[in-house]
């Protein structure tokens, strides 16, 4: 299978699949033909090809000598194929397509499918206007009736940014981002965008968007659950 032949997440499963080395890792020759290139362009021997492609790896912690004997989980995965689709002068095509086509918020998912954990589906609005009592019971007395109505409003018009979301908290998005880190709402794996766990996934949404730069960039916006969610936190934690 071609990569430009992969247009879903199915299609990218399949693939994946047929080119695992071990129980979760991408082999090189899958990774290599996923991004339309030959997998001596990725890795010769034990060490990366491209000084840059290495350097942008090993700032995450990976090696490619064990990259090439134990395979090239979900993280590797994308970096390579962003490297190939934006950074190198290859006219890699393969990894052009992926990355528009999935980013690396579709890496990720699909990857995840490879352990039998279903992914967890967004509510559709008339279920989150539905679930809002309940959340509300949750909700220790904690905000002025103001903020609860506040709250209602966002639960019926839809999602905000993070920034957004940390204008009403009255701090910055970095420093939210950085609280929801400690708090295991967002992942503590320092990549872009930030990322919620899989026990949080129902406070985000995310929306893939063409940049300035014509790359497709993957953007978690907060959802009128999460809003509610992290306001409470944000309030437990006396912040």
């Amino acid at each position: 299978m071609s990569a430009l032949t992969i247009h879903t997440q199915s299609d990218l499963l399949s693939f994946i699949k047929n080119n695992l080395q071990g129980d979760k890792t991408l082999s090189i020759r899958g990774l290599a033909g996923l991004c339309g290139v030959n997998d001596r362009a990725i890795i010769r021997g034990a060490d990366f090809h491209s000084t840059k492609l290495a350097q942008k790896l090993s700032e995450y912690g990976f090696e490619g000598a064990d990259l090439a004997r134990n395979g090239f989980p979900a993280q590797a995965v994308w970096l390579v194929i962003e490297y190939f689709a934006y950074e190198s002068k290859a006219k890699a095509e393969g990894a052009k397509h992926i990355a528009r086509v999935f980013g690396t918020v579709g890496i990720m998912h699909t990857f995840e499918q490879l352990t039998n954990q279903p992914r967890q589906i967004m509510p559709t609005h008339a279920e989150a206007l539905r679930g809002w009592a309940d959340a509300l019971d949750e909700i220790k007395v904690l905000a002025p009736k103001a903020e609860i109505a506040d709250a209602f409003v966002l639960q019926s018009e839809g999602t905000i940014t993070a920034t957004q979301m940390a204008r009403r908290l009255g701090t910055s998005a970095v420093k939210l981002n950085a609280f929801l880190r400690d708090m295991g709402v967002l992942s503590k794996v320092i990549i872009k965008p930030a990322t919620p766990n899989k026990d949080y996934s129902e406070w985000y949404e995310c929306k893939t968007v063409e940049c300035a730069d014509d790359r497709f960039r993957p953007i978690f916006y907060i959802t009128p659950l999460g809003q509610v969610k992290i306001t409470e936190l944000w309030e437990e934690n006396n912040m």
